[in-house]
């Protein structure tokens, strides 16, 4: 994110569970005017929060997640929303109907 008063690049991370989400880096030196925002739909929570019994729906009608693991598991599940211009199950089976889609093909 630009911060166009102040000279500035801020780099933001996932929001901690608890108070302010500080910048994780500041860029000062060779900035001049920087203009532009960056957003995203991306989204964090404490992976403890989604443990098998409950699960947890970062985005909201998204997709549900389940960690197995105990309660004292440290971390965050991150979700984020991204597009898929093709779809290769297409290609590949002629519908996506009964395949799964691995993120790793996309």
């Amino acid at each position: 994110m630009a911060n166009n008063n102040g000279g500035q690049i801020l780099k933001f991370g996932a929001p901690p569970p608890q108070g302010v989400n500080a910048p994780l880096a500041v860029v000062t030196s060779g900035v001049q005017r920087p203009q532009g925002l960056v957003a995203t739909n991306l989204a964090a929570t404490p992976a403890s929060d989604c443990l098998q019994s409950a699960g947890c729906d970062i985005l909201g009608d998204v997709l549900k997640h389940k960690v197995n693991g105990v309660a004292t598991l440290s971390g965050f599940v991150i979700e984020d929303v991204c597009a898929v211009p093709v779809d290769p199950r297409i290609t590949q089976y002629g519908t996506c109907t009964g395949h799964s889609l691995p993120v790793a093909q996309v």
